[in-house]
């Protein structure tokens, strides 16, 4: 198994120092290897983005493997040209995925199992951004985009052809994947915040939601409670182990993600001072 902060030094043949640099796990010359030897194999190569707090669909992976081999690999690969060979590459998005907040972002109670919040993006969203590439494609053939880019840079595949060079979204996965909104979010986007008002509409879809994310995610109810109640009781230590990695390199640099750790850190240290002078 290998886990990589980022793969382009990798598949560009950059120096070994930038190279393994990248790598957290694993042997950097195997993983080279097992590339050189998938392009000579003609076989097709794909990258998932998924952070550590986010999930995907159950089939998400035999989805995408089974459309990477309809679309990716030539009928007859001697009778294509290398430039046409070069165009064999697709990328894979979610469509629906579901938000799951320990405490309601709305006004009111909060369930048991927390509170689910149904999300349909614009853009392409981190969890499941999906490259695959052909056995004759080099990473450099497909555009660098951010991923909220990629939907208004790349031509969207139309789904009744064996088109290439693509994006496609994956609309018969529901809820393709779930993000926590939690402590341990780098950008701390909507964790932690109450609105005035919306959560009727959420709310009272709480029980097909559920149902959906447990079906989907193999997930079952007492396991999410006891998520649950560990985040909420270690917020405080989650969020200040969340703060170090804030503004490295390579991670994110928000001020109102440093506030709102801060906040939560100090939340923490003031829950323990009144619970001490009781």
């Amino acid at each position: 198994e290998y886990l990589l902060a980022d793969t382009l030094p990798v598949y560009r043949n950059n120096t070994a120092t930038r190279a393994q640099a990248s790598l957290w796990n694993g042997n950097i010359t195997l993983l080279k290897e097992a590339f050189d030897k998938s392009a000579a194999n003609d076989e097709i190569l794909l990258e998932t983005r998924l952070d550590a707090d986010d999930g995907l669909h159950r089939n998400f992976v035999e989805t995408v493997q089974e459309e990477s081999t309809k679309y990716l690999i030539p009928h007859n690969r001697s009778s294509v040209s290398k430039k046409e060979l070069e165009k064999f590459w697709r990328i894979w998005c979610v469509d629906a995925n579901i938000q799951w907040h320990p405490s309601t972002p709305y006004k009111g109670g909060t369930p048991e199992e927390g509170f689910l919040v149904e999300d349909y993006h614009s853009k392409c969203v981190t969890p499941g951004l999906t490259y695959g590439l052909g056995a004759d494609v080099h990473i450099s053939s497909i555009p660098t985009l951010k991923h909220h880019q990629v939907l208004k840079k790349v031509e969207k595949c139309r789904s009744s052809s064996r088109q290439k060079s693509c994006v496609t979204r994956l609309k018969s996965l529901y809820p393709g994947a779930i993000r926590a909104r939690t402590a341990t979010s780098a950008g701390m986007a909507g964790v932690g915040t109450r609105n005035k008002s919306g959560g009727g509409e959420h709310g009272n879809k709480q029980d097909e939601l559920w149902k959906s994310i447990h079906n989907a995610f193999s997930t079952s109810s007492p396991n999410v409670r006891n998520t649950r109640e560990l985040i909420i009781d270690r917020a405080p230590e989650i969020a200040a182990d969340n703060l170090k990695g804030q503004c490295t390199p390579g991670h994110s640099c928000k001020g109102r993600s440093n506030s709102r750790l801060e906040e939560l850190i100090q939340n923490g240290k003031k829950e323990n001072i009144e619970a001490d002078a009781t």
